[in-house]
């Protein structure tokens, strides 16, 4: 434990000194400068903390071949498997260099992110079998490489989305880094945790000097290079699991990420934008708007980020399917209500469209019932047009009765809606008509089904039942049931 806590002390060091010597030289070429549109800063900050993270990651890393101990030894043993990762991770960290310094087009960018996943998965690390609650174990075949490399690009551009804020996407990188050295730790794969130890303690080295209002930012190298890591030791803390590899455990560690990646793709495609154009539309755009405070938005995402890291981890060690299916369940029921609140424009227009859509093809459908109930010459007919119809909209909870002057009764629906209706209290519907010689004759209809539809039905099919109602007159008492 003790060489942990000097990797992490020594790479927060390297990390924090590495930060202060990139603010003395003060490189004009890094520095961000406000556009008044997407970003939100008002005067140029300089990017270079992706760099001193890099290197106080890497250094701090190397520090580990000079003390020898059995864990040392280990990790040593074992350097080839992060090879895997820190050579494309460094790769990124390139890539994001050059966008920094001269700004690179997607074009460009996408590719490189591809290739370097690509690497990684041809060396083992992959998603290729999971083990989802309460289905079991469900092997990706021939998927695996597009679901490894859709993951791990995913996630390195989900961490640069959310790098708007003073402090967001390094310390959401925290959350997740600290999550995942923590199920490392417990479960015991110690080598896993001297790596994420470093990279813990190398974004605490940062963080200070990204703190509200921000002295440096993090910038496109290291939004890269932490959310590729991070993508990459997600997939291997969990396949070090017990439980095989629990779909749930690297969703829930980056939830807040991909929420926010999520939600700019579906926003982009439903305005026709290219999921590459900037806008400044991310949950937090979308906080500010709404009246939060700067520094009370990142603590309000940090919770957030270290609640999902908690659950991800009682998720790994409670190993209970229900479990394992409740959180993730709930936890997108918050995300729905979350999302709700933040009132995307889009979203509101597109559920608009998708109802729109529903109420022309319930349109087409009355129209076809009600031309069928014109159309019934005999009573049978009428009586078996009415059931299909209440079929066929999924209306369940209704009665159609009818009562003779003789005392004579039938119906259809269920009976039992009327003392349910009087024990229950539940509110219902209920349509009287008249017809000759019958005494009574109503249809009820619970307003808990769908109250919406219960007034399309009364304005649409029941001016054309009531006719045929009082042109067939007691003669419906004589139809027999077929049911």
């Amino acid at each position: 434990m003790k060489t942990i806590v000097a990797v992490f002390f020594i790479s927060l060091l390297i990390s924090y000194f590495t930060a202060k010597l990139f603010l003395f030289l003060d490189i004009k070429q890094f520095y961000d400068i406000p556009d008044r549109m997407r970003k939100i800063h008002e005067k140029p900050i300089l990017r270079a903390g992706g760099i001193a993270i890099f290197v106080g990651i890497l250094f701090s890393i190397l520090s580990l071949f000079f003390y020898t101990n059995k864990l040392t030894t280990g990790f040593a043993l074992n350097f080839d498997k992060f090879e895997k990762i820190l050579l494309p991770a460094s790769l990124m960290f390139l890539l994001g260099i050059f966008d920094d310094a001269f700004g690179l087009s997607a074009k460009v960018k996408l590719p490189v992110q591809i290739i370097a996943a690509v690497v990684v998965f041809l060396e083992g690390i992959k998603l290729s079998v999971v083990k989802i609650p309460l289905i079991g174990v469900v092997d990706f075949g021939y998927f695996a490489p597009f679901i490894t490399i859709l993951w791990i690009v995913g996630i390195t551009n989900a961490f640069n989305f959310i790098d708007g804020m003073d402090g967001l996407a390094s310390g959401i990188s925290f959350f997740a880094a600290f999550t995942i050295f923590l199920i490392s730790l417990l479960e015991g794969e110690y080598v896993i945790s001297l790596f994420t130890a470093s990279i813990c303690g190398s974004i605490l080295g940062f963080i200070k000097f990204n703190w509200h209002p921000a002295k440096l930012f993090l910038g496109d190298s290291g939004s890269y290079f932490l959310g590729f890591l991070i993508g990459s030791l997600s997939i291997i803390s969990s396949t070090k699991s017990s439980i095989i590899v629990a779909i749930t455990i690297p969703v829930m560690i980056m939830a807040y990420p991909l929420l926010d990646l999520l939600l700019a793709v579906l926003r982009r495609i439903l305005r026709g934008r290219s999921i590459f154009s900037a806008d400044r539309e991310h949950i937090h755009h979308k906080l500010l708007e709404r009246g939060y405070s700067y520094k009370g938005i990142v603590l309000l995402l940090y919770l957030i980020s270290g609640l999902f890291g908690f659950l991800a981890i009682l998720v790994m060690f409670v190993k209970s399917n229900y479990l394992s299916f409740i959180i993730p369940l709930f936890s997108g029921i918050f995300a729905v209500y979350f999302v709700r609140k933040l009132g995307y424009e889009e979203f509101k227009s597109f559920i608009s469209k998708v109802d729109e859509v529903v109420d022309i093809e319930n349109e087409k459908k009355f129209k076809f019932y009600l031309e069928r109930i014109k159309r019934s010459s005999t009573e049978e007919e009428f009586i078996d047009v009415l059931k299909e119809f209440f079929k066929e909209f999924e209306f369940e909870d209704y009665f159609f009765y009818i009562e003779g002057s003789n005392g004579d009764k039938f119906f259809i629906g269920d009976l039992s809606l009327l003392d349910s209706a009087d024990r229950t209290g539940n509110l219902f519907l209920k349509f009287p008509f008249k017809g000759e010689n019958l005494r009574k004759v109503y249809i009820m209809l619970s307003s808990k089904r769908d109250f919406e539809f219960c007034e399309k039905v009364i304005e649409k099919i029941l001016p054309e039942i009531s006719y045929k109602v009082s042109l067939f007159g007691d003669k419906l008492l004589k139809v027999k049931d077929k049911n």
